[in-house]
């Protein structure tokens, strides 16, 4: 594959994410990124990078969906956000990883305790803000939480 440079170190730093609280923002971009790079080129390399970023987010399937409106935490390690909003790209990531599959055709190199887990997560906050939206009265899938220019309204 492509020769990668070594961005271990590098970080978007507290200009962008961090400050909203969401300390993960840089691995959400990264997701998204590697993802779409596997969907695209098919380069084993890119894999390795989606699911070792989609492994950052590491909070149990069962906290995930529907647990989630009780804390309403924009930081939780879930590997699905329960919110969509330009500064939370980690769901782009997730779906692509899902979605690609079609795309590989027979031969699925992806991990299937992570295919599981992030689709269980996937169906969780699809049920979550479909409950949202019927219980408010606008039909806003975020519910309670809305802010100026929220992308998920």
């Amino acid at each position: 594959g492509p020769e990668i440079p070594d961005l271990s170190a590098f970080g978007t730093g507290r200009y962008i994410g961090e400050d909203e609280g969401n300390s993960r923002h840089d691995v959400d971009c990264r997701l998204w990124a590697a993802a779409e790079l596997w969907a695209t080129t098919g380069d084993a390399h890119f894999l390795t990078a989606a699911e070792a970023a989609l492994r950052r987010f590491d909070a149990p399937d069962e906290a995930c969906g529907a647990a989630l409106e009780k804390a309403l935490d924009r930081d939780t390690a879930c590997r699905v956000a329960d919110q969509v909003d330009w500064d939370l790209p980690r769901n782009l990531g997730a779906i692509r990883y899902l979605s690609a599959r079609a795309e590989r055709g027979a031969d699925d190199p992806r991990d299937p305790a992570l295919v599981a887990s992030v689709r269980a997560q996937l169906q969780g906050v699809a049920e979550l803000l479909g409950a949202r939206a019927a219980a408010d009265p606008y039909g806003r899938p975020t519910g309670k939480h809305t802010k100026w220019g929220v992308n998920g309204e």
